[in-house]
């Protein structure tokens, strides 16, 4: 009997390793998926009072293919979308950051001041300064006063 006491043991051991894996998971998943105002987890966050959590900020970019200084795609712009209504007319600020946490480059602009939302603002990356596309892993968003 004291094998099949072991067997039992590991197999229980196992499952709440399992169940304690999967809760850590989900409350990471949740830290860094976080979108509602105030907060600002790992990785990509918004964090803006304005903007309810269950509509996050969406975030994509337009890119272009540059010959030097080295041939690539570049990013052009990076486009917010899905903005509250409730934003109208606050600030923004976009930083995108490279696998080192290194910000690549600070964007600001402003949330429209006319119709009802959601809204979309895109904000261009100035000329002569280019950003690899493949250098961008992370990307911040704030909406502020």
């Amino acid at each position: 009997m004291p094998k099949i006491r072991k067997s039992t043991t590991l197999k229980a051991a196992a499952v709440a390793l399992g169940v304690a894996g999967i809760v850590g998971l989900t409350v990471s998943s949740a830290a860094s998926l976080n979108l509602s105002g105030g907060t600002i987890g790992a990785g990509t966050t918004v964090v803006a009072a304005c903007q309810p959590a269950a509509t996050p900020i969406t975030v994509n970019f337009t890119s272009v293919y540059s010959a030097t200084p080295t041939a690539g795609y570049t990013v052009a712009s990076v486009n917010l979308g899905a903005i509250a209504a409730a934003c109208q007319g606050q600030s923004l600020k976009v930083t995108l950051a490279n696998s080192s946490n290194t910000q690549l480059i600070e964007l600001t602009g402003t949330v429209p001041t006319t119709g009802s939302g959601p809204y979309t603002v895109s904000l261009s990356v100035p000329a002569g300064t280019p950003i690899p596309a493949t250098s961008v892993v992370a990307t911040s968003v704030v909406v502020y006063n």
